[in-house]
């Protein structure tokens, strides 16, 4: 199965890998129950690639962005923007969670 990391920095697969930020690697099923997985799954710092390639849903999206820091945030919505736009379907939730910071409302 293929995960991707949602941090905004590098981390490490439970075998000592390394996977870069916002990167994908491949895991067993059998290795992705481990707890060093599923409590990164919990916390929104990784997300499964679906096998159709569907994209990351909206609230993984949202959860990158937040775990990003804040001197990142922009340059992280604005790659998710750019995903999001060049789809032939782009979705409403994640076009407003990137939007940059001198455009949102508050």
């Amino acid at each position: 199965m293929l995960i991707k990391n949602l941090l905004p920095h590098p981390d490490d697969l439970h075998d000592g890998r390394p996977i870069d930020a916002y990167e994908t690697a491949e895991v067993t099923p059998e290795d992705f129950q481990r707890e060093h997985y599923q409590g990164r799954l919990r916390d929104g710092l990784l997300a499964v690639v679906p096998e159709d390639n569907e994209p990351l849903t909206v609230d993984a999206i949202k959860a990158a962005i937040a775990a990003a820091p804040e001197d990142e945030r922009e340059a992280i919505k604005d790659q998710y923007r750019q995903a999001e736009e060049a789809s032939t379907q782009p979705r409403q939730g994640v076009l407003d969670a990137t939007k940059p910071a001198d455009k949102e409302t508050t």
